[in-house]
C-alpha cells in the first residue's frame, strides 16, 4: 500500500528494501512478487495446544476453579498423574499428546 505513495524517495526506498533490486521499479512487478510470497503461506495453519500435567498426590487436590480458569482462558487440558510411580506412562502419554497436536512433527519431546 505504501508503494502507492507519490513521494519518489519513499517509493524508491520501498522498492530497494522489499525487492533488493530483484524487480524493476514497477508496482505491478512488486505486487506480483509479494503475491507469490503470500500464496506460499495461504495453506499454513497455526495450531495452539495447551496442557498442564499436575502431580497427583493424596495430600493435595487441584483447585477446580483453577482448572476452569485454564480451560476458559487457554483452552488448556489439565491432567493429574503420579510422576513418581507412573513416570514411564506419564512420559508416554505426554509424548503421544504432543505428537498428535503437532501432526507427527514432534515424536519424543520429553
Amino acid at each position: 500500500m505504501a508503494l502507492g505513495s507519490e513521494k519518489k524517495r519513499l517509493k524508491k526506498e520501498m522498492f530497494e528494501g522489499l525487492c533488493n533490486s530483484q524487480v524493476t521499479e514497477n508496482t505491478v512487478d512488486i505486487h506480483s512478487l509479494l503475491m507469490k510470497i503470500l500464496e506460499k503461506f495461504y495453506s499454513c495453519n497455526l495450531i495452539i495446544a495447551n496442557r498442564i500435567m499436575i502431580h497427583k498426590s493424596k495430600s493435595s487436590q487441584v483447585n477446580a476453579e483453577y482448572v476452569k480458569q485454564l480451560l476458559d482462558a487457554y483452552n488448556a487440558q489439565v491432567t493429574e498423574a503420579n510422576f513418581e510411580t507412573e513416570t514411564k506412562s506419564v512420559v508416554g502419554q505426554f509424548n503421544e499428546w504432543v505428537n498428535k497436536k503437532t501432526n507427527g512433527c514432534l515424536e519424543n519431546s520429553v
